[in-house]
């Protein structure tokens, strides 16, 4: 019992959202079909919102025909949003395995912090989701992924708000 208290009593107070500054930025998202952003964005939302960033969703979301690479997805987030903060987030999943009753997905995220004050910060993750039901698809494993997809995005952009002049 006493060991239970020394920890609790040195485990050190956690910062709350409302501690941090609020921090207002623009989202691009583009989900490889056959999912779309609906599947991504509400987990991507609430985990960003948890850490103190209010989003604004660009509209309409790139077209791939003409926004085909993310070079291009970027420069159009930072035309769309006249250079303000703005986080490109592009993700796909693809179907990895069958293991023991358990469906393994692969889902690779690509998230981009662009602003005209600092160059953009980019950074690829892939990780491995895993869903229990064969009748779940790329939708339900990018939405299994966007909690940690967003959680990435709020370090990303703290860290460029953090290096601004």
């Amino acid at each position: 019992m006493v060991l239970i208290a020394l920890f609790l009593a040195c485990a050190g107070a956690q910062r709350s959202p409302a501690a941090l500054t609020e921090i207002p930025v623009h989202a691009g998202f583009a989900v490889e079909a056959p999912a779309d952003t609906g599947d991504v964005r509400p987990g991507v939302e609430r985990s960003m919102h948890s850490a103190g960033i209010r989003i604004t969703s660009v509209h309409p979301a790139p077209d791939p025909a003409t926004h085909g690479t993310t070079g291009q997805r970027t420069e159009w987030l930072l035309e769309q949003t006249q250079g303000d903060l703005g986080v490109l987030i592009e993700t796909n999943a693809r179907k990895r395995a069958n293991l023991g009753g358990r469906f393994q997905w692969d889902v690779s995220a690509t998230v981009v912090v662009v602003a005209d004050h600092s160059p953009a910060l980019k950074q690829t993750t892939s990780m491995r989701i895993t869903l229990p039901h064969a009748h779940q698809g790329a939708a339900e494993a990018l939405a299994a992924a966007s909690p940690r997809i967003g959680q990435r995005a709020s370090e990303m952009v703290r860290q460029v708000q953090g290096s601004k002049p």
